[in-house]
């Protein structure tokens, strides 16, 4: 009795039937069909012998091919073929199938995307999952590249169905004690980029809203004076930092405009103070008054603990109707000091007291030259009045001979 056999390619796959990826050899693939037997959906155990070819008529078998025996059941059949890595040249196979001796025409395309992809060590499990191995090599690379651009898409929860499903690259090194993630993570709508030590978190956002680095934190300058830039989050108001090309201080920028330094010398602050940098300089008033209404003092911060070094310092709702120019308020509303400041305004106190001294000096001056007058009037007179006593005394002794 003649049996007339039908295929019908249902899909060419990678084979993942739960065997080891490192088992799997880098140009098996799955082929399944329906088969039917005299236009019946055919069932039980079918002899299939497959051999690839070159061409679609005619050509070169390059391959013996494979024989297999699988179950059929309701038409339905799956089976592995492995004709080795060097058959699939980049060039397309077409499958020539025998059921039970009898030959399947015509014979069957396999484009190059399927095995191509097989044959680099994809796999594609039953799950949908795609796996990538290096086939046992010492190191695998995976290339992609285009003389155009290059997106790679990660598209996760594309029905909007669940709770920010994970969009992210997963890195792991080590047997798992180091893993590094990129992306976005599930029930978060914000960027992460972590990275774990044996369990412990190194680099990243720890499903919280700020960056945790728990190991040295290297920043490369690749401009002068400029290393870490920390902008506003509604305006485009920035700070910089970095270090200085020539002097190698540690420098802080407000919107490019230099704030301060570190010195890299004994660590000291300094504060520009160029006079090409600076408009409207005026003197500073007498302040000595004032500064004599300070009340400094010493005090412990609400948050200190027990035992704490007590600060020495000013308050500043006292220095306020002072110097209101020394006082700066906080974004919270509380009240800080420029305690810089305050030296400025201790050397004009100084000054002050220079001047004072100064005028005491030349007042003392003027007395004692006043008092060196008096005492020389005084000497004269004395000399007068010791001339006079002589006189005196001269007359008194000739006065008795002339009443003689």
């Amino acid at each position: 009795m003649t049996r007339i056999f039908t295929l019908m390619i249902i899909a060419i796959s990678a084979v993942s039937i739960g065997v080891p990826l490192s088992a799997q050899t880098d140009s098996t693939f799955t082929y399944q069909g329906e088969l039917q037997e005299n236009g019946n959906l055919a069932n039980g155990i079918y002899a299939f012998y497959v051999r690839p070819w070159d061409s679609e008529y005619g050509g070169t078998a390059v391959h013996i091919g494979n024989i297999v025996f699988p179950e059929v059941v309701d038409g339905k059949f799956s089976i592995d073929l492995d004709f080795g890595a060097e058959v699939f040249d980049g060039s397309d196979r077409w499958l020539e199938l025998f059921v039970n001796g009898e030959s399947l025409w015509p014979r069957q395309l396999i484009s190059r995307a399927p095995y191509a992809v097989q044959t680099r060590g994809m796999v594609v499990g039953d799950e949908g999952n795609v796996l990538f191995n290096s086939l046992n090599q010492a190191e695998g690379t995976v290339t992609v590249s285009s003389p155009g651009g290059i997106d790679l898409i990660l598209d996760a929860d594309t029905n909007d169905v669940g709770e920010d499903q994970n969009a992210r690259i997963v890195l792991k090194q080590d047997g798992g004690l180091v893993v590094g993630r990129v992306g976005y993570r599930e029930g978060a709508n914000d960027l992460e980029i972590m990275q774990e030590y044996n369990g412990d978190l190194v680099l990243g956002t720890n499903n919280e809203s700020r960056v945790t680095i728990s190991s040295v934190l290297h920043v490369k300058q690749d401009i002068s004076n400029r290393g870490i830039r920390t902008e506003h989050e509604a305006t485009p108001e920035y700070w910089d930092t970095g270090i200085g090309f020539v002097t190698r201080n540690y420098k802080f920028f407000y919107n490019d405009a230099s704030k301060a330094d570190i010195s890299s010398v004994d660590g000291a602050y300094i504060i520009p103070s160029d006079r090409r940098l600076k408009r409207d300089t005026q003197p500073i008033p007498p302040v000595l008054e004032k500064v004599s209404q300070l009340m400094p003092a010493t005090y412990l911060y609400i948050d200190n603990p027990e035992n704490t070094p007590r600060s020495y310092g000013f308050v500043a709702q006292e220095v306020e109707p002072l110097f209101p120019n020394l006082v700066r308020e906080s974004d919270d509303g509380t009240k800080g000091l420029v305690y810089d400041g305050f030296a400025v305004i201790s050397i004009r106190a100084i000054q002050e007291l220079h001047d004072k001294n100064l005028q005491l000096e030349q007042s003392q001056a003027l007395s004692e030259q006043k008092l060196a007058g008096l005492e020389q009037a005084n000497s004269e007179l004395r000399t007068r009045l010791e001339s006079l006593e002589q006189i005196v005394q001269q007359l008194a002794s000739t006065e008795p001979e002339k009443t003689k």
